[in-house]
Protein backbone atom coordinates (compact mmCIF):
# COMPACT_ATOMS: atom_id res chain seq x y z
CA UNK A 1 0.00 0.00 0.00
CA UNK A 2 1.30 3.21 -0.98
CA UNK A 3 2.34 5.81 1.54
CA UNK A 4 -0.44 8.22 0.33
CA UNK A 5 -3.52 5.63 0.66
CA UNK A 6 -2.20 4.69 4.04
CA UNK A 7 -1.86 8.78 5.01
CA UNK A 8 -5.55 9.26 3.54
CA UNK A 9 -6.65 6.92 5.86
CA UNK A 10 -4.95 8.59 8.90
CA UNK A 11 -6.73 11.23 7.76
CA UNK A 12 -9.96 10.24 7.17
CA UNK A 13 -10.15 8.28 11.06
CA UNK A 14 -8.74 11.63 12.23
CA UNK A 15 -11.58 13.89 10.85
CA UNK A 16 -13.99 11.30 12.29
CA UNK A 17 -12.78 11.53 14.91
CA UNK A 18 -12.92 15.23 15.83
CA UNK A 19 -16.58 15.38 13.92
CA UNK A 20 -17.94 12.81 17.14
CA UNK A 21 -16.16 14.82 19.72
CA UNK A 22 -17.40 17.62 18.75
CA UNK A 23 -21.01 16.04 18.69
CA UNK A 24 -20.44 15.05 22.12
CA UNK A 25 -19.10 18.29 23.36
CA UNK A 26 -22.40 20.22 21.52
CA UNK A 27 -24.99 17.53 22.64
CA UNK A 28 -23.22 18.29 26.38
CA UNK A 29 -22.79 21.82 26.70
CA UNK A 30 -26.33 22.82 24.45
CA UNK A 31 -28.42 22.10 27.18
CA UNK A 32 -26.52 24.34 29.47
CA UNK A 33 -25.99 27.51 26.98
CA UNK A 34 -29.93 27.12 26.52
CA UNK A 35 -30.13 27.47 30.40
CA UNK A 36 -27.69 30.45 30.49
CA UNK A 37 -29.91 32.24 28.03
CA UNK A 38 -33.12 31.60 29.43
CA UNK A 39 -31.73 32.47 32.72
CA UNK A 40 -30.45 36.21 31.12
CA UNK A 41 -34.42 36.28 29.76
CA UNK A 42 -35.65 35.92 33.57
CA UNK A 43 -33.74 37.91 35.24
CA UNK A 44 -32.45 41.67 35.53
CA UNK A 45 -29.79 41.05 37.94
CA UNK A 46 -27.37 39.69 35.52
CA UNK A 47 -26.37 41.79 32.46
CA UNK A 48 -25.29 40.69 28.64
CA UNK A 49 -21.73 40.83 29.77
CA UNK A 50 -21.54 38.19 32.53
CA UNK A 51 -23.85 35.63 30.01
CA UNK A 52 -21.45 35.95 27.46
CA UNK A 53 -18.64 35.57 29.72
CA UNK A 54 -20.26 32.78 31.28
CA UNK A 55 -21.36 31.28 27.45
CA UNK A 56 -17.57 31.54 26.72
CA UNK A 57 -16.30 29.46 29.90
CA UNK A 58 -18.82 26.94 29.52
CA UNK A 59 -16.05 24.49 27.75
CA UNK A 60 -13.71 24.91 30.58
CA UNK A 61 -16.50 24.56 33.33
CA UNK A 62 -19.08 21.74 32.19
CA UNK A 63 -18.07 19.38 34.69
CA UNK A 64 -19.25 21.82 37.63
CA UNK A 65 -22.81 20.78 37.40
CA UNK A 66 -24.22 24.01 39.51
CA UNK A 67 -21.60 26.58 37.54
CA UNK A 68 -25.28 27.41 36.11
CA UNK A 69 -27.21 27.67 39.46
CA UNK A 70 -29.11 30.76 39.50
CA UNK A 71 -28.47 31.23 43.08
CA UNK A 72 -24.52 31.29 42.63
CA UNK A 73 -25.66 34.13 39.42
CA UNK A 74 -27.48 36.29 42.00
CA UNK A 75 -24.88 35.57 44.99
CA UNK A 76 -22.54 37.22 42.74
CA UNK A 77 -24.47 40.05 41.60
CA UNK A 78 -25.44 41.81 44.97
CA UNK A 79 -23.01 43.99 46.90
CA UNK A 80 -24.79 43.58 51.09
CA UNK A 81 -23.49 46.80 51.86
CA UNK A 82 -25.47 48.26 48.83
CA UNK A 83 -28.90 46.93 50.60
CA UNK A 84 -28.00 49.84 53.18
CA UNK A 85 -29.46 53.06 52.91
CA UNK A 86 -26.50 55.98 52.55
CA UNK A 87 -27.46 57.98 55.86
CA UNK A 88 -30.38 58.70 58.17
CA UNK A 89 -30.99 62.22 59.77
CA UNK A 90 -31.15 61.25 63.41
CA UNK A 91 -33.18 63.05 66.49
CA UNK A 92 -33.15 61.05 69.66
CA UNK A 93 -36.53 62.19 71.02
CA UNK A 94 -39.07 60.19 72.37
CA UNK A 95 -42.98 60.16 73.32
CA UNK A 96 -43.19 63.32 75.97
CA UNK A 97 -39.72 64.70 75.46
CA UNK A 98 -38.91 68.14 73.66
CA UNK A 99 -35.82 70.19 73.57
CA UNK A 100 -38.73 72.84 73.70
CA UNK A 101 -39.48 71.63 77.39
CA UNK A 102 -35.86 70.58 78.00
CA UNK A 103 -36.56 66.53 78.92
CA UNK A 104 -34.63 64.91 76.99
CA UNK A 105 -33.91 61.18 76.02
CA UNK A 106 -31.14 59.06 78.14
CA UNK A 107 -27.84 57.42 76.55
CA UNK A 108 -29.70 54.26 77.17
CA UNK A 109 -32.23 55.52 75.22
CA UNK A 110 -30.11 57.05 72.45
CA UNK A 111 -27.68 53.92 72.46
CA UNK A 112 -30.61 51.55 72.10
CA UNK A 113 -31.99 53.80 68.51
CA UNK A 114 -28.41 53.56 67.64
CA UNK A 115 -27.95 50.06 67.86
CA UNK A 116 -31.23 49.35 65.53
CA UNK A 117 -30.49 52.39 62.89
CA UNK A 118 -26.90 50.36 62.64
CA UNK A 119 -28.29 47.83 60.75
CA UNK A 120 -29.71 50.01 58.36
CA UNK A 121 -27.01 52.23 57.62
CA UNK A 122 -23.50 53.25 58.37
CA UNK A 123 -23.77 57.11 58.73
CA UNK A 124 -26.05 59.21 60.81
CA UNK A 125 -26.87 62.96 60.52
CA UNK A 126 -27.68 64.59 63.61
CA UNK A 127 -28.57 68.29 65.20
CA UNK A 128 -27.29 70.55 67.86
CA UNK A 129 -24.71 68.84 70.20
CA UNK A 130 -26.39 70.39 73.84
CA UNK A 131 -27.48 68.34 76.65
CA UNK A 132 -26.68 64.26 75.31
CA UNK A 133 -27.01 64.64 71.90
CA UNK A 134 -22.84 65.87 72.35
CA UNK A 135 -22.47 61.74 73.23
CA UNK A 136 -24.32 60.29 70.04
CA UNK A 137 -20.90 60.18 68.39
CA UNK A 138 -19.20 58.38 70.45
CA UNK A 139 -21.81 56.01 71.02
CA UNK A 140 -22.10 55.77 67.53
CA UNK A 141 -18.54 54.97 66.93
CA UNK A 142 -19.30 52.08 69.36
CA UNK A 143 -21.72 50.77 66.65
CA UNK A 144 -19.25 51.31 63.62
CA UNK A 145 -21.45 54.47 62.54
CA UNK A 146 -20.08 57.56 61.09
CA UNK A 147 -21.98 61.02 62.15
CA UNK A 148 -22.18 63.76 60.43
CA UNK A 149 -22.74 66.86 63.50
CA UNK A 150 -24.79 69.85 62.52
CA UNK A 151 -24.74 72.99 64.20
CA UNK A 152 -27.39 75.04 65.16
CA UNK A 153 -26.47 78.48 64.58
CA UNK A 154 -28.31 81.94 64.84
CA UNK A 155 -25.73 84.98 64.58
CA UNK A 156 -25.07 85.41 68.13
CA UNK A 157 -22.13 85.49 70.13
CA UNK A 158 -23.11 81.69 71.49
CA UNK A 159 -22.27 80.36 67.51
CA UNK A 160 -18.60 80.61 68.43
CA UNK A 161 -18.88 78.59 71.52
CA UNK A 162 -21.01 75.97 69.74
CA UNK A 163 -18.24 76.16 66.99
CA UNK A 164 -15.42 75.63 69.30
CA UNK A 165 -17.79 72.41 71.34
CA UNK A 166 -17.68 70.92 67.34
CA UNK A 167 -14.24 71.29 66.85
CA UNK A 168 -12.95 70.01 69.93
CA UNK A 169 -15.47 66.66 69.56
CA UNK A 170 -14.60 66.09 65.92
CA UNK A 171 -10.93 66.67 66.95
CA UNK A 172 -10.77 63.71 69.42
CA UNK A 173 -13.57 61.64 67.52
CA UNK A 174 -12.58 60.35 64.17
CA UNK A 175 -16.22 58.99 63.84
CA UNK A 176 -17.55 62.76 62.88
CA UNK A 177 -16.26 62.55 59.95
CA UNK A 178 -17.96 66.12 58.70
CA UNK A 179 -19.43 68.94 60.36
CA UNK A 180 -22.05 71.21 58.48
CA UNK A 181 -21.31 74.42 60.07
CA UNK A 182 -25.08 75.44 59.51
CA UNK A 183 -28.56 74.11 58.53
CA UNK A 184 -30.66 76.77 56.25
CA UNK A 185 -29.85 79.75 58.05
CA UNK A 186 -30.00 81.64 54.49
CA UNK A 187 -33.58 79.82 53.55
CA UNK A 188 -34.55 81.10 57.05
CA UNK A 189 -33.17 84.90 56.91
CA UNK A 190 -31.34 83.69 60.44
CA UNK A 191 -27.60 84.27 58.39
CA UNK A 192 -26.28 85.86 55.85
CA UNK A 193 -23.29 85.24 53.48
CA UNK A 194 -20.87 86.96 54.90
CA UNK A 195 -21.54 85.50 58.62
CA UNK A 196 -21.48 81.96 57.04
CA UNK A 197 -18.32 82.51 55.18
CA UNK A 198 -16.46 83.83 58.30
CA UNK A 199 -17.95 81.00 60.53
CA UNK A 200 -16.69 78.09 57.88
CA UNK A 201 -13.44 79.94 58.04
CA UNK A 202 -13.29 80.07 61.67
CA UNK A 203 -14.17 76.46 62.19
CA UNK A 204 -11.27 75.66 59.89
CA UNK A 205 -8.62 76.97 62.15
CA UNK A 206 -8.37 74.39 64.34
CA UNK A 207 -9.68 71.93 63.31
CA UNK A 208 -8.10 68.07 62.05
CA UNK A 209 -8.02 68.11 58.45
CA UNK A 210 -9.15 65.01 57.86
CA UNK A 211 -12.82 66.25 58.99
CA UNK A 212 -14.55 67.93 56.03
CA UNK A 213 -16.47 70.92 56.55
CA UNK A 214 -19.71 72.62 54.44
CA UNK A 215 -23.49 74.19 55.16
CA UNK A 216 -26.86 72.68 53.94
CA UNK A 217 -29.30 74.83 52.29
CA UNK A 218 -31.91 74.52 49.67
CA UNK A 219 -30.82 74.64 46.15
CA UNK A 220 -32.32 77.69 45.37
CA UNK A 221 -29.83 79.54 48.36
CA UNK A 222 -26.58 77.70 46.54
CA UNK A 223 -27.12 78.78 43.40
CA UNK A 224 -27.83 82.36 44.78
CA UNK A 225 -24.65 82.25 46.71
CA UNK A 226 -22.30 80.79 45.31
CA UNK A 227 -19.32 82.44 46.79
CA UNK A 228 -19.78 80.15 49.57
CA UNK A 229 -18.33 77.50 47.66
CA UNK A 230 -15.55 78.17 47.79
CA UNK A 231 -14.92 77.83 51.40
CA UNK A 232 -16.87 74.31 51.41
CA UNK A 233 -15.28 70.88 50.94
CA UNK A 234 -18.53 69.87 49.10
CA UNK A 235 -22.17 71.04 48.63
CA UNK A 236 -25.02 69.80 50.68
CA UNK A 237 -28.45 70.40 49.74
CA UNK A 238 -31.54 69.57 51.46
CA UNK A 239 -34.30 68.52 48.74
CA UNK A 240 -37.90 68.16 49.32
CA UNK A 241 -39.52 67.67 46.16
CA UNK A 242 -43.19 67.53 48.41
CA UNK A 243 -42.67 71.69 49.42
CA UNK A 244 -42.36 72.08 45.73
CA UNK A 245 -45.38 70.56 44.92
CA UNK A 246 -43.85 68.03 42.91
CA UNK A 247 -46.35 64.42 41.91
CA UNK A 248 -44.77 61.54 43.25
CA UNK A 249 -44.80 60.07 39.59
CA UNK A 250 -41.78 62.64 38.84
CA UNK A 251 -40.12 63.09 42.59
CA UNK A 252 -37.20 60.83 42.29
CA UNK A 253 -36.51 61.87 38.56
CA UNK A 254 -36.87 65.47 39.90
CA UNK A 255 -33.80 64.90 42.22
CA UNK A 256 -31.36 63.68 40.12
CA UNK A 257 -32.22 65.88 37.31
CA UNK A 258 -31.39 69.00 40.14
CA UNK A 259 -28.72 66.93 41.38
CA UNK A 260 -26.57 67.29 38.20
CA UNK A 261 -27.81 70.50 37.25
CA UNK A 262 -25.92 71.65 40.79
CA UNK A 263 -23.08 69.45 40.09
CA UNK A 264 -22.54 71.07 36.56
CA UNK A 265 -22.95 74.35 37.43
CA UNK A 266 -21.14 74.85 41.16
CA UNK A 267 -18.70 72.30 40.15
CA UNK A 268 -18.53 70.81 43.46
CA UNK A 269 -19.00 67.10 44.93
CA UNK A 270 -23.05 67.54 45.54
CA UNK A 271 -24.30 65.49 49.12
CA UNK A 272 -27.92 65.22 49.88
CA UNK A 273 -28.26 65.83 53.39
CA UNK A 274 -31.86 65.90 53.79
CA UNK A 275 -34.89 64.13 51.50
CA UNK A 276 -37.96 62.16 51.99
CA UNK A 277 -41.55 62.34 51.71
CA UNK A 278 -44.41 62.23 54.42
CA UNK A 279 -46.78 59.76 55.22
CA UNK A 280 -49.54 62.08 56.01
CA UNK A 281 -50.14 66.19 55.89
CA UNK A 282 -51.45 68.27 53.86
CA UNK A 283 -51.58 68.15 50.25
CA UNK A 284 -48.85 70.81 48.42
CA UNK A 285 -50.69 71.45 44.88
CA UNK A 286 -50.01 67.82 43.08
CA UNK A 287 -47.55 66.58 46.02
CA UNK A 288 -50.22 64.18 48.25
CA UNK A 289 -48.41 62.63 51.76
CA UNK A 290 -49.28 59.45 52.00
CA UNK A 291 -47.15 55.97 53.30
CA UNK A 292 -47.75 54.68 49.71
CA UNK A 293 -46.04 57.40 47.94
CA UNK A 294 -43.47 57.66 51.21
CA UNK A 295 -42.56 53.99 49.94
CA UNK A 296 -42.77 54.86 46.70
CA UNK A 297 -40.44 57.68 47.04
CA UNK A 298 -38.27 56.20 49.13
CA UNK A 299 -37.65 53.15 47.10
CA UNK A 300 -37.29 54.95 43.66
CA UNK A 301 -34.83 57.21 44.69
CA UNK A 302 -32.37 54.56 46.63
CA UNK A 303 -32.12 52.71 43.44
CA UNK A 304 -31.24 56.10 41.50
CA UNK A 305 -29.12 57.24 43.97
CA UNK A 306 -27.35 53.72 44.56
CA UNK A 307 -26.70 53.69 40.70
CA UNK A 308 -25.38 57.36 40.50
CA UNK A 309 -23.17 57.02 43.62
CA UNK A 310 -24.87 60.16 45.33
CA UNK A 311 -24.34 60.03 49.15
CA UNK A 312 -27.57 61.29 50.70
CA UNK A 313 -29.57 61.57 54.29
CA UNK A 314 -32.88 60.41 54.39
CA UNK A 315 -35.09 62.66 56.89
CA UNK A 316 -35.32 60.94 59.50
CA UNK A 317 -35.44 58.34 61.40
CA UNK A 318 -38.02 58.24 63.17
CA UNK A 319 -41.41 60.87 63.78
CA UNK A 320 -41.13 64.15 65.91
CA UNK A 321 -44.42 64.66 67.17
CA UNK A 322 -42.59 67.47 69.59
CA UNK A 323 -42.84 69.36 66.26
CA UNK A 324 -45.39 72.47 66.29
CA UNK A 325 -47.47 72.28 63.44
CA UNK A 326 -47.22 75.83 63.23
CA UNK A 327 -43.39 75.36 62.26
CA UNK A 328 -45.20 75.33 58.00
CA UNK A 329 -48.08 76.93 58.49
CA UNK A 330 -48.72 79.36 60.98
CA UNK A 331 -52.46 78.46 61.45
CA UNK A 332 -51.34 74.96 62.06
CA UNK A 333 -52.93 73.55 59.68
CA UNK A 334 -50.07 70.96 58.36
CA UNK A 335 -49.00 69.21 60.54
CA UNK A 336 -46.51 67.06 58.32
CA UNK A 337 -43.33 67.35 60.40
CA UNK A 338 -44.37 64.87 62.44
CA UNK A 339 -44.13 62.23 59.79
CA UNK A 340 -41.43 62.58 57.85
CA UNK A 341 -40.22 59.46 59.75
CA UNK A 342 -38.76 55.91 58.99
CA UNK A 343 -39.92 54.50 61.83
CA UNK A 344 -43.33 55.55 63.92
CA UNK A 345 -42.51 57.64 67.07
CA UNK A 346 -42.11 54.28 69.13
CA UNK A 347 -39.65 53.16 67.17
CA UNK A 348 -42.54 50.58 65.16
CA UNK A 349 -41.31 50.77 61.13
CA UNK A 350 -44.13 51.87 58.85
CA UNK A 351 -46.08 49.00 57.63
CA UNK A 352 -45.33 50.31 54.06
CA UNK A 353 -41.88 50.37 54.20
CA UNK A 354 -41.16 46.71 55.94
CA UNK A 355 -40.31 45.79 52.10
CA UNK A 356 -38.05 48.54 51.27
CA UNK A 357 -35.67 49.39 54.28
CA UNK A 358 -33.07 46.31 54.57
CA UNK A 359 -33.88 44.31 57.65
CA UNK A 360 -33.54 45.71 60.80
CA UNK A 361 -31.62 42.96 62.76
CA UNK A 362 -31.34 45.04 66.42
CA UNK A 363 -34.95 45.35 67.21
CA UNK A 364 -36.01 48.60 69.73
CA UNK A 365 -39.40 49.30 71.62
CA UNK A 366 -38.99 53.18 72.24
CA UNK A 367 -42.09 53.02 74.74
Amino acid sequence: MSKGIITGIIIIIIISGLILTYTNFFDTVKPKIESVVETAKNTTLVDSKNIANKIEDISDKNKTSDFLDIKNIHESQIDPEQTKLSGIAYSPYRKDQSPLTNIHPSLNEIENDIKLLSSITDKIRIYGITGNNQFIPEIAKKYGLKTAITLLLTGDKTDYDKIEKAVQMANKNDGIYTIIVENEGLYRGNLNEEQIIHYLNKTREKLNPTCTITISEPIGDWLEHQEITKHVDYVMINYYPYFNGVHINNASSKALEEYKYLKETLGKEIVIGETNWPSDGEVIKLAVPSPENQQRFISEFKEIADFNKIEYFFFEAFDEKWKPAEQVNPDGSNDVENHWGLFFENGTMKESLKNTIPPTYNITTRN
